[in-house]
Order: C-alpha cells, then sequence, then structure tokens
C-alpha cells in the first residue's frame, strides 16, 4: 500500500485548489471524489463574490484572499493550459426600495466596500423580472470559474 501525506476529499473548487498548493508545496496527496451532481461548487456555478449581499458586508477576509484567488487560478490555467477563470463577470443586485438604496450607500461608506461595491448606480435594470426595481447596485471584483473545465 502506497503512503501518503494528505487525503483530500472532493475535487471541486476547494479541492483543486487544495491540490495545487499540495502539489506546489511537494507534498503528496491523494484524491477521492464521486462526482456528486450536488457538489457546492456545481450548485454555486463556481461563482465568487467579495460581497455578503443580505448582510451588506465583505466576504470573510475577503482584502487578504482575494489576490491569492486570482493568483492561484492563474497558475493552474497556465499549469493546465486552459481558460476557466472569468474575473470580470459584475453581479447586478436589483434593489426595490429607496430604503434600500440608502441601506447599501451608507454599508459602502461604513464597510469600506467601495473596492467591491458601486452603489451610487440608480438605474433600473431592464428585464423581465424587473417590475418592483427602482435601481441597483453593481458588485465589482466578482467572477466566476467553469467549472466543467477544471
Amino acid at each position: 500500500m502506497k503512503h501518503t501525506e494528505n487525503l483530500v476529499i472532493g475535487l471541486g473548487i476547494a479541492g483543486v485548489n487544495l491540490c495545487h498548493q499540495l502539489e506546489k508545496a511537494g507534498k503528496s496527496f491523494l484524491v477521492i471524489d464521486q462526482c456528486p451532481t450536488n457538489s457546492a461548487s456545481l450548485i454555486a456555478g463556481g461563482i465568487y463574490n467579495p460581497i455578503v449581499l443580505k448582510r451588506k458586508v465583505k466576504s470573510w477576509k475577503v482584502d487578504e484572499l482575494f489576490p491569492l484567488l486570482m493568483q492561484t487560478y492563474e497558475e493552474l490555467e497556465k499549469q493546465l493550459d486552459n481558460s476557466f477563470l472569468n474575473h470580470n463577470f459584475p453581479i447586478l443586485k436589483p434593489i426595490s426600495s429607496p430604503d434600500e438604496l440608502i441601506e447599501w450607500q451608507q454599508a459602502v461608506d461604513k464597510n469600506r466596500l467601495a473596492p467591491y461595491v458601486n452603489s451610487r448606480e440608480e438605474n433600473r435594470p431592464k428585464g423581465p423580472f424587473t417590475k418592483n426595481v427602482i435601481g441597483s447596485v453593481t458588485i465589482k471584483n466578482s467572477g466566476f470559474l467553469r467549472i466543467g473545465k477544471l
């Protein structure tokens, strides 16, 4: 039986990242993955977002981790000779009341969200599901990984 230092369970976004870091550190690892159709990586569509939309706050350690996210997946793209990172994909958050728009504007100032949010966008988005929408905010520095290419 072959000895390995690390066991990685699941080869979603986190598992691929962990394997990459272990490989860079020269550590051995074994991956066990059943490729479930309801994996978190597939359900979330590979989306990454710097803001917790419901609470209007930065995601945990976003200022520290997002640069590492970009660096890691750019390294993986080169190593695998594949393109799967789309890091220029802003998220449009519809606003349905004047109070909510004010809350976003205050949150940008109070929680230092300016690098990640454009809360001054008061244009009403167009589309079939925007009947009660009065404006929107744009979440910048968000994007997604094309999971099927990993």
